[in-house]
């Protein structure tokens, strides 16, 4: 079932609990090409965020870098950050030589002063700022008793609190380009 999540299909070719289906066959033949050729317009008509503009936090590995190239390949041009500076200079690389537009910006996520540098790039480098994804996260691997109050302060500060100011500072931004989307990304 999971495997036809993201497929558009019709409620009755759905298979029945436990029957293993084949996929529709237009899903079966389509090739997709290599992001490459995604990239260099072989394969690409129009994103589904061209002419948007993203800022996305914990954007140096993982899901974060991940949400860039996924950005940038739809058409975004993508502000990220991250505390880790060289691998988010290495993402900007690989979207860079890949034709996408993307710029790497050292982001501590608890800083305000950050933020403030991140959203005026956005604006100054792209026009405006329509997309804030606040992906950003930590985990300390402590048991409950080993977990310290500065532990305890910094996942929240940048679990939770970055959301607040991040958020708080993209609005303004948001309301002069005329409207804005923001994605909060969490796990429980």
């Amino acid at each position: 079932e999971r495997q036809l999540n993201n497929l558009r299909t019709e409620p009755e070719s759905l298979p029945v609990r436990g029957e293993l289906a084949e996929p529709p066959a237009e899903i079966i033949h389509q090739s997709h090409g290599s992001i490459a050729e995604y990239f260099r317009g072989k394969r690409r008509n129009m994103g589904r965020l061209d002419g948007k503009v993203a800022l996305i936090t914990g954007g140096a590995r993982g899901q974060g870098a991940a949400e860039a190239r996924l950005f940038a390949r739809e058409g975004a041009r993508v502000v990220f950050g991250d505390v880790r500076d060289e691998l988010g200079q290495q993402v900007e690389a690989e979207i860079q030589e890949l034709a996408g537009e993307a710029t790497y910006i050292h982001l501590d996520v608890t800083s305000t002063p950050d933020w403030e540098q991140a959203i005026a790039l956005a604006e100054s480098k792209y026009g405006k700022l329509d997309v804030l994804v606040n992906n950003a996260a930590i985990l300390i691997r402590k048991t409950i008793e080993e977990t310290t109050g500065e532990d305890w302060d910094q996942i929240m500060d940048v679990n939770a609190k970055s959301v607040f100011i991040g958020t708080k500072l993209a609005i303004p931004a948001m309301r002069r380009a005329g409207g804005g989307s923001i994605v909060n990304i969490s796990s429980i």
